[in-house]
């Protein structure tokens, strides 16, 4: 506190400037990355919770191993969305 009582203000508003724009920069660089990772989600994770599974993921089924594409979707009687290129596992 002895060092911003010995301040003068406009010393004290250049800390202050400074201190922002410090924060401004991470928070320029960190937003971008956490942007990408909670934005790319990961395909199998979603197809295990939700049952949608994006095209081109091979996963256990009670048939067995099975890749998703719209040609095995149909043969299993899943739903086919052609729109995302997805099978909704639950969608008999």
């Amino acid at each position: 506190m002895r060092i911003i009582k010995n301040l003068t203000k406009k010393k004290y508003l250049l800390l202050v400037l400074f201190v922002s724009l410090i924060c401004v920069n991470i928070a320029i660089v960190t937003v971008p990355i956490f942007f990408f990772f909670f934005t790319t989600s990961n395909d199998f994770d979603t197809c295990l919770d939700t049952g949608f599974c994006k095209s081109g993921i091979e996963i256990n089924t009670e048939y067995g191993k099975v890749k998703i594409d719209k040609q095995n979707c149909l043969k299993y009687k899943w739903k086919w969305y052609e729109k995302d290129n997805a099978c909704y596992l639950n969608g008999k």
